[in-house]
């Protein structure tokens, strides 16, 4: 929360692990992760040989991590975005893109907290064909992008961000 403050520079006067009561951090001592998550994804592209690039990604992270999936194709044209699971290839949203003015454009954030170490894969799809191009995408793998920069506030709330999915992902396995 504090590391996500800073960031933010949301009410950095009262950072939420300074208001904590004793038992609150004995609590915190005893669960806190004490090493940076690994990172061992990486994110890349990939399109058929001697097809041009049309499927690029930004990403933002503020209160939630939104990737930004950008199709270049004619406008009219019926344009969809493909998720499969990277291991298995089975789809398992469709999403649509929108026209901007220049390009097609799919915002995603439903990537869930305890699934921020799945690769997934984002493949263009045109006029109801995939395309090939094909962006393979996970959180842990942003991190370790944002680790190789020089913002320290945004790899303190990246790293705060991967720990977090790793408790999530402990936490829902043990239900």
């Amino acid at each position: 929360g504090a590391a996500a403050q800073l960031y933010m520079g949301y009410d950095t006067e009262h950072l939420v692990n300074e208001e904590l009561t004793a038992d609150q951090l004995a609590k915190l001592d005893e669960y806190e992760t004490k090493e940076l998550p690994a990172v061992e994804k990486t994110n890349s592209n990939y399109r058929p040989e001697g097809q041009s690039n049309i499927l690029f990604n930004s990403v933002s992270l503020d209160n939630e991590v939104i990737l930004t999936l950008i199709v270049r194709a004619a406008e009219g044209a019926d344009v969809k975005v493909l998720m499969k699971d990277h291991e298995s290839g089975t789809v398992l949203e469709t999403l649509d893109a929108a026209w901007n003015g220049s390009n097609y454009v799919v915002n995603y954030s439903g990537i869930g907290a305890d699934k921020m170490r799945v690769a997934y894969d984002f493949v263009a799809q045109i006029d109801g064909a995939e395309t090939g191009n094909t962006r393979t995408w996970s959180v842990e793998g942003y991190v370790g992008e944002l680790r190789s920069g020089n913002n320290q506030l945004q790899i303190n709330v990246a790293n705060a961000l991967l720990a977090y999915g790793d408790a999530a992902a402990a936490y829902f396995a043990a239900q």
